[in-house]
């Protein structure tokens, strides 16, 4: 049976972190490294094999030739501008006569952090309707986890075709925290979309591009998790649970896959506004080079082997909760706000105003709830200062959630005042007899006389 190439390419990336930076990717089959019968750099309409976006310069004509170190490995180095976003597509022929796989990925922008360059990956923020408000959000933090203001601050976006469409200043919720609501028309191009955020801290500018799907009906491509109702109840969810999305560690030790060239740590989601140190063996020894960072899987993967006896450490700043995560509590509050008296029938996206604290507040719980399980167990418990502090931070987060639980119950038991839809029937006395008397009180009082 012939190997199915499609599923059998693996797409990497490397981040090279000064003014070169080479792109790779990885062909097997079987589980093996192999070659191709043929790799060039090449789009499906061959009108580029690597370019800028936003401006639309060609680097690399279609049909560039790549490098091939060893099997099943294909290179490309180019030089890098930071702020750029650059889009580059693979023409993989597995064998003569068979047709081309194409395999795209876009690279940049660079963000410079801490003197370090260090690319921020796409992170994708949803699928938003047309004739709807989509509400974009950026939160910057420092690598300890402290909110921080730009000095400057943009945003850009591209639509599908690569033409900025929108550039603007957002507008500050709290320190470090932003918005921009994106009203989109009607007739607004369905396909995907590069948000693109540019701000400066210090007198370092940085960039971090964020991915969206524009769509004519939302709820049959995907979940309403980003509907902008179901946006703005997650944001203000997230807001009171500020501090478990902006969680800093320090000098863990990362696990080595098989082969000691890629890494895991312990949690996933990172800050890609906080940053990422990397460290070999020593604190005086900070890898700034030949790394591909996963800030969503929390996986560091180098270009080439370490050794058995390195040691690598990471600084990192993450996110207890996705926003999958976040929206299930959502759902799981209005549903229990939905069996309290009277019987509702509710969804995230229609709850009303006035019942949105109580939503927010048992969700909230929830959350915390969660946390609180979670330190039962020794890798969570260690962020939170380990088996001394346990006590301590047990203790302080149930009280943290019985004080939600508080809020949300009086907001539960306030909702069987009504307001309630009028269910009396009313009848109406039909008065046709002298001195108004009505025929129904005649005849009562007639029987007998």
């Amino acid at each position: 049976m012939a190997p199915d190439y499609k599923t059998s390419l693996v797409k990497e990336r490397e981040i090279r972190l000064y003014s070169q930076r080479k792109a790779y990717i990885d062909y097997k089959s079987a589980c093996e490294d192999i070659n191709a019968y043929s790799v060039t750099l090449a789009s499906e309409d061959d009108t580029y094999g690597l370019k800028t976006i936003n401006p639309d310069n060609i680097i690399a004509a279609a049909g560039t030739p790549v490098t091939n170190p060893y099997p099943g490995r294909y290179e490309y180095v180019f030089t890098i501008t930071p702020g750029l976003v650059y889009k580059l597509s693979w023409k993989i022929i597995p064998t003569i006569g068979a047709d081309p796989i194409y395999s795209k990925e876009e690279i940049g922008p660079l963000a410079s952090i801490q003197d370090v360059k260090i690319r921020a990956s796409a992170d994708y923020k949803g699928t938003f309707k047309t004739s709807s408000t989509a509400f974009l959000y950026l939160k910057i933090t420092h690598l300890d986890g402290d909110a921080v203001d730009a000095s400057l601050i943009n945003v850009s976006i591209r639509d599908p075709s690569e033409e900025e469409i929108v550039l603007a200043a957002p507008e500050k919720l709290a320190t470090g925290y932003y918005v921009y609501e994106w009203t989109l028309d009607s007739n607004q191009d369905t396909g995907e979309y590069d948000i693109v955020w540019a701000y400066t801290i210090g007198d370092v500018e940085q960039y971090e591009l964020q991915r969206v799907q524009v769509s004519d009906d939302v709820e049959s491509d995907t979940q309403p998790i980003y509907d902008s109702r179901a946006t703005v109840l997650r944001e203000a969810l997230e807001y009171r649970l500020a501090c478990a999305q902006n969680i800093p560690v320090f000098d863990e030790q990362a696990r080595p896959f098989p082969g000691y060239s890629q890494y895991q740590v312990t949690f996933p989601n990172w800050n890609q506004s906080a940053g990422v140190r990397i460290y070999r063996n020593d604190r005086n020894n900070m890898i700034i080079d030949d790394l591909d960072v996963n800030y969503f899987k929390g996986y560091i993967t180098f270009d080439y082997p370490m050794t058995s006896y390195d040691k690598i450490y990471v600084d990192y700043n993450f996110r207890w909760f996705t926003d999958n995560e976040l929206y299930q509590y959502l759902v799981d509050a209005v549903n229990g706000f939905n069996a309290m008296p009277p019987v509702t029938n509710y969804t995230v996206e229609s709850v009303p105003d006035a019942y949105t604290m109580a939503v927010i507040a048992h969700a909230a719980a929830d959350a915390l709830r969660k946390m609180i399980l979670c330190l039962n167990f020794q890798q969570p418990r260690e962020v939170f200062g380990g088996e001394d502090m346990l006590s301590s931070v047990f203790g302080n987060f149930d009280s943290i959630k019985k004080n939600f639980e508080t809020e949300w119950k009086l907001y539960f038991d306030e909702k069987k005042r009504g307001p309630y839809p009028s269910t009396m029937a009313v009848s109406v006395p039909e008065y046709t007899l002298p001195g108004g008397r009505s025929r129904w009180f005649r005849n009562i009082f007639s029987v007998g006389t």
